[in-house]
């Protein structure tokens, strides 16, 4: 692990000493542009900070603080740039944390199986889709370098997260394993049961036909492998945890109906805004706030009024608020003083 560290840490230092902003002034000057070569990129921006590849198609990625200069390169040609892309944050992380990375420059397009197998070691495993083999190198529990590999030469790779995919390899000890390295793309299904015996289940969907392997469960996880099949050649392989699979199953149960109970409190309020928003109910609730008010407002000035009539005060719950006058005068027990020459309040 410290090596690792001094490895990439010597790496990144190398990198970072021709400045991001070189492959910036390049793209701007138009040094680096359509059908330039890669000899001409690295010419006029220096080695890229981070590397990615897929089907391929290669990446360099120049970092300019939370951007990237990126250029992609299809047979050592630019086919496509941006001044201004997103930087590949998780890749890099992923690769600094690697003990075997794959994308700050050790792999590159073109290489064989066997120089990859020189530079980065014995792989962990192997799965394979489409007919393309994808080897990888974990890194304990979190990072899985991975080399795809189409008829031997290298089409692509990354550091990525470890994923279900690949988060139970190593499997060397399983007799049953398909991702051991045994099982390889091209094979007949002859060799393949020359090699597992017979699968103990079998599906087909794409075109594609899916031999299953059970795993002895006295390893611990039960794992399944799977072969797929086109004209009886091998171009799948993978593995599945079922162990690891029932518990993410029951994760994305739980979130499912978090979601659900989620959405259904946002159709109920969509639906109460609706109610809300209808013209009638707002002028309704309009009215009655201003009742209510209204209402406060008498409260309060009963408890808090005070009149002086004649010389007279009256004060709090002695001033009743019922309106009273000459023609109208005020119920029994109380008195009505007028405030003008005609009307007047009842007060006790």
């Amino acid at each position: 692990m410290v090596l690792r560290g001094v490895w990439v840490l010597l790496v990144a230092v190398g990198l970072s000493a021709c400045g991001s902003s070189r492959a910036l002034v390049a793209v701007q000057g138009e040094q680096i542009t359509l059908q330039k070569t890669e000899a001409e990129v690295r010419t006029a921006a220096g080695p890229p900070d981070l590397i990615l590849a897929q089907d391929g198609a290669e990446t360099f990625y120049y970092r300019t603080g939370d951007e990237a200069v990126s250029v992609t390169l299809v047979d050592g040609v630019v086919a496509a740039f941006k001044d201004a892309d997103e930087w590949p944050a998780a890749a890099h992380e992923a690769a600094q944390d690697a003990d075997h990375p794959v994308s700050m420059g050790r792999i590159r397009l073109g290489l064989t199986e066997a120089e990859v197998r020189t530079t980065l070691g014995k792989p962990s495993g192997m799965t394979a889709a489409k007919g393309v083999e994808t080897w990888h190198w974990l890194t304990d529990d979190e990072v899985d370098s991975a080399v795809d590999l189409r008829d031997g030469v290298v089409v692509g790779f990354a550091d990525r997260p470890i994923a279900e995919l690949t988060q139970n390899l190593p499997s060397h000890n399983r007799d049953e394993s398909t991702t051991d390295g045994r099982v390889r793309v091209g094979m007949s299904a002859q060799e393949v049961k020359a090699l597992l015996g017979e699968p103990d289940g079998k599906s087909g969907a794409e075109g594609v036909v899916r031999h299953r392997y059970e795993s002895d469960p006295i390893f611990g996880d039960t794992v399944h492998y799977f072969v797929g099949y086109q004209e009886g050649h091998v171009v799948e392989v993978s593995q599945l945890n079922v162990t690891w699979d029932e518990e993410l199953k029951e994760r994305q149960e739980e979130a499912r109906q978090a979601a659900a109970a989620a959405a259904r409190q946002q159709q109920i309020a969509k639906t109460m805004l609706t109610i809300l928003s209808n013209p009638a109910v707002q002028q309704a609730l309009v009215q009655q706030a201003g009742r209510r008010t209204v209402q406060a407002n008498r409260v309060q000035t009963t408890e808090q009024r005070s009149l002086e009539i004649n010389g007279t005060r009256y004060e709090g719950n002695q001033v009743t608020g019922i309106p009273c006058s000459l023609s109208s005068p005020c119920p029994g027990g109380l008195t009505c003083h007028l405030v003008t020459e005609q009307s007047g309040t009842c007060v006790r």
